[in-house]
This record gives C-alpha cells, sequence and structure tokens, in this order.
C-alpha cells in the first residue's frame, strides 16, 4: 500500500515516517510503516484499528506530495474517515491532528466489538442508485436485520450498511431484481454509519 511511493519521493517517505511516529506517539501498539509494507498475505490491514489510520496517512502523503508538484486542491470532499484527508487538504486541520483524530477512530472500534461481542455488521458497493435499492431494503424481514443506505455516491452507487444476514439478504434480492448489478461485500467487520454505531457509542463519541 504506497509502497512503490514511499521508496521513489522523499516527500512522501517523510510524510509516512512522520504518521508513524506520532501515532507510536499516541499509544499505537502497531507500527504504520512496517503494516503498509506488508504484502496481502500478510497484512491485517483490513483491521479498522489499522485500515483507518494507513488510509488517512496515505492520504496526507499524497497531499503533501501533489503539493511539491505544484497541484493544490481548489475544493474538497471525504465521506467517513476521509472527511480528514479532505480536512488536511484545506488546511483546516494540520498533519498531527489529522492522525490523532483518525488514531482514535480507529481505536474506538475495537472497544465497540468487546463491548458488544455479538454485532455482526458488514457493508456492500452497489452499483445501483437510491431510488433503486431503497425499496429492496424495505423488503428484508426485521427477524433477518436490518441494513440501510450509508452513503449515496452517485446517481448510481450507493453503500449499504447494517446487519451481515440483511446485506447478504439484500444481495440476493439485488440479483433477482436487477440481474446483473454489481453488489460486492466489503472487506470490513463493521457496519459503519449504521444502527450499530448509532446504538453503540454514547451520543458524543458519535
Amino acid at each position: 500500500m504506497g509502497r512503490e511511493l514511499y521508496e521513489r519521493y522523499p516527500v512522501y517517505t517523510s510524510a509516512i515516517d512522520r504518521a508513524d511516529k506520532h501515532l507510536l506517539s499516541l499509544g499505537a501498539t502497531f507500527s504504520l510503516l512496517k503494516e503498509l509494507q506488508k504484502d496481502e498475505t500478510s497484512t491485517k490491514i483490513n483491521n479498522a484499528h489499522l485500515s483507518q489510520p494507513s488510509c488517512t496517512a496515505v492520504q496526507l502523503a499524497l497531499v503533501d506530495l501533489l503539493r511539491t508538484w505544484g497541484i493544490t486542491a481548489k475544493a474538497v470532499a471525504g465521506h467517513s474517515s476521509g472527511e480528514i484527508g479532505a480536512a488536511y487538504a484545506a488546511g483546516i486541520i494540520d498533519f498531527e491532528d489529522a492522525m490523532t483524530v483518525v488514531y482514535h477512530r480507529g481505536r474506538l472500534i475495537p472497544i465497540l466489538k468487546e463491548k458488544f461481542p455479538t454485532l455482526d455488521g458488514s457493508m456492500m458497493a452497489v452499483g445501483a442508485g437510491q431510488a433503486d435499492i431503497a425499496p429492496l431494503l424495505e423488503r428484508i424481514l426485521r427477524c433477518v436485520g436490518e441494513a440501510r443506505i450509508a452513503c449515496i455516491n452517485s446517481p448510481s452507487s450507493v453503500t449499504v450498511s447494517g446487519d451481515t444476514d440483511a446485506i447478504l439478504e439484500l444481495q440476493q434480492l439485488i440479483e433477482e431484481a436487477h440481474p446483473g448489478t454489481f453488489a460486492r461485500k466489503l472487506q470490513v467487520d463493521t457496519a459503519y454509519h449504521s444502527h450499530h454505531i448509532r446504538t453503540s457509542f454514547p451520543t458524543g463519541m458519535r
């Protein structure tokens, strides 16, 4: 993940090293640099406490690299943890603040799972619009579980989040109603932007 950039561009290298050092100063029990250098057979990058800081660090490093090429954003947008990278690109928060926010954001997910061990959540990317998916969500029985649209990415793309059984049921409904439509379950073990987060964390932690 970003290994070629790390080896080739000193500015990018410096940013990743800076992020790694700051995470360790916050109490991280992992090395960001070591995790980013692992291959797909050995990495644990899909774990939230690793994936969120890793993605943000790469985003910040890319922003720094692009700036050295004279490329700056006229406007930025971000969803979920991507909002942190967007805020950095916009100059709203500095590098260390961005990494601090994402470190604690990722750190809270294992706490959620420990506190609510029966939660079984998933997410799915769907190549269809809200108008097509919303009626299918209403067809999912409560006994199966609950799922909802977590993000409208574009008029023809949404991300759905919720109980794993409900996500799998929705996947079947999509295939029946819209054969051939892209519907891929994401490699995450937490139903971000769903009722799992709303009901599990106190108001101030959401």
